[in-house]
């Protein structure tokens, strides 16, 4: 989460591993067109609810990720204005599919069923984003829109655990990072999961430490979200649900899948592309390797005077357009 102020030179600081605080000098020589400021400062602060008061104060000139919970502080602020955007991010909850019971595919489904996933988003997010029913966000290339959405059946998901063999009650894990929209939804799960028999023990890990427990394989369920940086489906897919995807932390194995995957990327653009993607979803839906929690609707806030920042959906936002009313 980051804070930018755009202001004279000031010095840099390193905290253990991370930069603190990034100075970036507008370079003279360059041929074309220049930023309008000389000196670009960006920071890292964690908590929302500072971002906003360094917002209120004048300390920043754009806070990227203004909580929903002061949206309408940034709003009714005469200095400030709100910037938001659907991005093109799906967050999910993810199982290890290469650990028992959830490389049963009845168990998966089961999980789903017991969970409202319509309801989190509303409550977790007030009424902003959407609740997806497809891996891919609906501002990216061939986002399945029409694949159903699972309305909730407690006593459903209890017989498909019980005919799957599960023993009840079942003990597990789901991780998130301390993200308080993820810690709110991991608590819903708990309490939606804990009326089927599975008792889930909440474990909230800082960043390094959560990706490296992720690849070890030692996880139940978590909480985490891919944005596809470039808007095609292939980005939007391949590094999480192929077999040796870069980011499958669900251990997610379809021979199917990893051909439609491979075949997809090499396609042009049209009809027998797209209906290649939306079987592929289709597939994904079926074997529910994910269960789709929210497409975020990100807010950034400014201040009044700063013209020409235009969020990005995909999380890179360029700033050398700002300038300064």
């Amino acid at each position: 989460m980051t804070l930018i102020r755009f202001s004279r030179a000031i010095s840099t600081w390193c905290g253990g591993l991370f930069w603190y605080k990034i100075v970036l000098e507008r370079y003279d020589g360059y041929w074309g067109a220049k930023p309008a400021y000389k000196t670009l400062v960006v920071r890292s602060v964690p908590e929302a609810v500072n971002r906003t008061i360094e917002l209120e104060s004048g300390a920043a000139d754009i806070a990227y990720y203004v909580s929903p919970s002061d949206i309408k502080r940034v709003e009714e602020n005469p200095k400030l204005s709100l910037l938001r955007t659907m991005d093109n991010t799906t967050t999910y909850m993810g199982f290890n599919c290469a650990k028992a019971p959830w490389d049963n595919v009845k168990v998966r489904q089961a999980v789903r069923l017991a969970l409202d996933n319509r309801g989190m988003q509303k409550a977790v997010f007030r009424g902003t984003g959407r609740t997806p029913n497809a891996p891919i966000a609906p501002n990216v290339k061939y986002s399945h829109k029409t694949l159903p959405y699972i309305d909730r059946n407690v006593e459903e998901a209890k017989k498909m655990l019980q005919e799957a063999g599960v023993q009840l009650p079942l003990k597990a894990q789901i991780w998130t990072n301390d993200y308080k929209p993820r810690r709110d939804l991991a608590t819903i799960i708990q309490a939606q999961l804990q009326e089927v028999g599975i008792d889930l023990e909440i474990k909230v890990l800082e960043w390094g430490a959560y990706l490296d427990g992720l690849q070890k394989k030692e996880h139940d369920m978590y909480i985490l979200g891919w944005v596809a940086s470039v808007p095609d489906p292939e980005f939007a897919l391949s590094g999480v649900f192929k077999s040796d995807g870069g980011s499958n932390y669900t251990f997610f194995v379809d021979d199917e899948v990893d051909a439609m995957i491979d075949k997809g990327s090499t396609m042009v653009d049209g009809q027998e592309r797209e209906e290649l993607y939306l079987k592929l979803q289709e597939r994904l839906f079926d074997l529910v390797p994910w269960v789709y929690l929210y497409n975020e609707e990100t807010f950034h806030g400014s201040q009044k005077n700063v013209k020409g920042f235009v969020p990005s959906p995909r999380g890179y936002h360029l700033l050398t357009n700002v300038t300064f009313e």
